[in-house]
């Protein structure tokens, strides 16, 4: 929902997201109640959306090729930028805390925080579901958490693997149990909070997307991806549909 003021005591499940935007579990019930309230100014429901393939985790001759013609390694070369003290957010299938690729130069590593939406423990603070894990946990062994398809940890690595594009930058990944937009919601603002504990700038990469919508921008959704880019020094990088072979568009010959 999107709401002005303080907003009241609906008698539903709610996580607050900032002072404009929240998520209300509404169960089955009819939401165009929700618009009795004067607070709230407009709602919509949560929409799937599609992620990559999975692809293996891994660094060669190809990745390589791809980054130099990405000109990143003459960056790194003539500027040393390596991503450190900037925090990258992962909003994805999860991520192998094992992988090398995720370990800094003293062999520890760079995962600061992960909340694990599909696992049973404790969430972060203002959410009801989940588990969070501090970088502490992490290091210590006490993050059971991994990447079943592996397209988190692929896509982690290409953006900040050790031979990836940002390799001192550190890392924060949230899990998702499913590819709603609600999810995806809480999971910026999770990354953000992060960012900000941490007072660090942040990019979050979506590699998520749909072709839901009327592609002016305008949903809730996007408002609030919108709006969050905003806060503090941030950017949010999304996919750009990842639908195409999706037959959403239809073509043909109309006979005389």
């Amino acid at each position: 929902i999107k709401y002005t003021g303080k907003l009241p005591d609906l008698g539903f499940p709610t996580e607050l997201l900032d002072a404009q935007f929240a998520i209300i579990d509404l169960g089955e019930q009819d939401p165009m109640g929700l618009l009795e309230h004067r607070q709230i100014t407009c709602f919509e429901p949560a929409r799937t959306l599609t992620g990559l393939a999975a692809q293996p985790a891994r660094s060669g001759p190809l990745d390589y090729k791809s980054m130099e013609a990405a000109c990143i390694p003459q960056v790194h070369r003539a500027y040393g930028l390596t991503g450190k003290g900037v925090l990258i957010g992962f909003v994805d299938s999860g991520l192998d805390l094992t992988h090398p690729e995720f370990l800094g130069e003293d062999g520890n590593s760079r995962v600061t925080a992960l909340w694990d939406m599909t696992a049973q423990g404790t969430p972060p603070e203002g959410f009801r579901r989940g588990a969070f894990y501090s970088g502490e946990d992490i290091a210590a062994g006490r993050a059971p958490s991994g990447d079943r398809s592996g397209h988190g940890t692929a896509v982690a690595a290409v953006a900040a693997g050790r031979s990836g594009t940002a390799p001192g930058a550190s890392i924060a990944m949230v899990k998702l149990a499913g590819a709603q937009t609600t999810d995806v919601m809480r999971a910026v603002k999770f990354l953000l909070d992060q960012a900000e504990a941490q007072g660090m700038p942040c990019v979050v990469n979506l590699s998520y997307g749909t072709n839901w919508g009327s592609h002016w921008g305008q949903t809730l959704f996007e408002s609030y991806i919108d709006q969050s880019a905003q806060r503090g020094r941030s950017a949010i990088v999304c996919a750009a549909g990842n639908e195409g072979s999706g037959a959403h568009h239809f073509s043909g010959r109309v006979e005389e």
